[in-house]
């Protein structure tokens, strides 16, 4: 077992799909991940994403909000549809609580706002592993 998740609470690395459209946020959720024993492959755009889920086996996803073509909860509710527990994290830099209503959020997602605080996105994988493992 990596030392790094063992120190996370989680089972093992993961292997994540990390799909967002601003390259420096992108690459610092891909460091962030990798420092922490994780595999991670990205994506610039939900559609992208989405063809990078039907390629790949992933643990989990970490998808932003607002991107080009396909924003963030049409991505996690396509991957839904697909794998119904599979764990996903969104991720936004605006208050998600003013536009989104129940309804709109797919069950069992994990939302995040940024900037991104590591020991509160450490907090964050933990929590979707666990939740999909109920």
């Amino acid at each position: 077992m990596d030392v790094k998740s063992q120190e996370q609470g989680l089972p093992h690395p993961l292997h994540i799909l990390v799909v967002e459209d601003d390259v420096i946020q992108r690459e610092l959720l891909i460091r962030y991940l990798k420092e922490d024993g994780h595999t991670a492959v990205q994506a610039g755009t939900g559609r992208e994403g989405l063809e990078a889920f039907h390629q790949g086996q992933f643990d989990l996803i970490i998808t932003d909000t607002i991107m080009p073509e396909m924003n963030g909860l049409h991505l996690a509710r396509a991957i839904r549809e697909i794998a119904p527990r599979k764990p996903i994290i969104l991720v936004s830099g605006d208050d998600m609580g003013e536009d989104l209503s129940e309804d709109d959020v797919p069950v069992h997602l994990i939302t995040l706002q940024k900037p991104l605080i590591l020991q509160v996105f450490r907090r964050a994988l933990k929590q979707a592993i666990d939740t999909a493992a109920l």
